[in-house]
């Protein structure tokens, strides 16, 4: 096999993985009723592994387009490929395990509501429904 049709096959390889790692997502993380800290780490590590992989065939991918084995027109069309999946899982890392500040699917105002919190930015609710308001 040549060293181009290797990496295609590498490539191919690679995208059915993704593949078969969202369809065991979908199971053990997001319609799973019962997540624990275990699933989580695991769905990490494996989005991880993606990545690596993803940024490693990607560096092969650039050497073989210096070395001229693939044409230059038809590499960049590999890299935008290859680039969108890996930004595709990029995403789901940063919705899944980034800080909340990077969640796009969140409203600001509960993204807000969480910063308040962490800086401790906090009323005591039965205080609040019992004390008469304090001026500020």
């Amino acid at each position: 096999m040549s060293k181009d049709q290797d990496w295609k096959a590498r490539f191919s390889r690679w995208k059915q993985e993704i593949n078969h790692f969202t369809a065991l997502a979908e199971i053990h993380i997001i319609k799973n009723k019962e997540i624990n800290w275990l699933d989580l780490r695991q769905h990490r590590a494996g989005l991880f592994d993606l990545l690596a992989d993803g940024e490693n065939l990607l560096l092969e991918l650039v050497a073989l387009i210096q070395e001229k084995i693939i044409r230059e027109d038809k590499g960049r069309s590999l890299v935008d490929d290859l680039d969108s999946w890996q930004s595709t899982l990029f995403t789901t890392l940063n919705q899944w395990h980034g800080s909340i500040d990077q969640q796009t699917d969140l409203p600001a105002e509960l993204i807000q509501g969480f910063k308040d919190i962490d800086e401790g930015r906090v009323v005591n609710l039965d205080e609040a429904l019992t004390d008469a308001p304090r001026q500020i």
